[in-house]
């Protein structure tokens, strides 16, 4: 915990200080994730909303700042499973490189998460951090605007992996 608190720490720091700079982004995602496990007989897939916020440190690194939560749950069996992220928090690091208007990047961090899973049998509720990794790109519609997709690992916690594609829009600001 000690770790997750001083990484966070240190990237609203980082981002902090490059927002001072007014040299950040702000976005909004949809992400489509897939819990997989072996005691489900299907995978599920959640609705998630993501909101972005990143500070640029270098022209190869950020620091980003997300808080998310379920728009639609993920519904399954067995025994009508329901399953939703009450709460994201994710504290990353961004390496990036643009080449024009195309920026791919690599992103790795902390996340907690809180979910609720119901079934036939009532509901239970869990909070847990987890390591987080992705990969993707932001492609540029002018100075201000762009879009963004990524394919992301949120979790992979006691034998349940959560990961998934998302896509967005961002504004920069300088």
């Amino acid at each position: 915990m000690k770790k997750v608190l001083g990484s966070a720490a240190g990237a609203a720091l980082i981002m902090v200080s490059s927002l001072a700079q007014a040299n950040g982004y702000i976005g909004v995602n949809y992400s489509q994730i897939e819990l997989e496990a072996d005691y489900l007989t299907s995978d599920l897939d959640t609705g998630d909303v993501n909101v972005r916020l990143g500070g640029h440190i270098n022209k190869f690194f950020a620091g980003e700042l997300r808080v998310g939560a379920t728009l639609q749950d993920a519904e399954g069996s067995p025994n009508n499973l329901e399953f939703r992220h009450d709460s994201i928090v994710s504290v990353l690091l961004r390496l990036q490189y643009k080449i024009g208007a195309f920026q791919p990047y690599v992103i790795a961090g902390m996340s907690r998460i809180e979910d609720t899973v119901e079934d036939d049998f009532g509901s239970d509720s869990r909070s847990y951090t987890d390591a987080s990794f992705g990969a993707g790109f932001d492609f540029a519609l002018g100075e201000t605007w762009g879009l963004n997709a990524e394919y992301f690992q949120l979790s992979d916690d006691n034998g349940l992996k959560e990961s998934g594609p998302s896509v967005g829009i961002f504004m920069n600001f300088y």
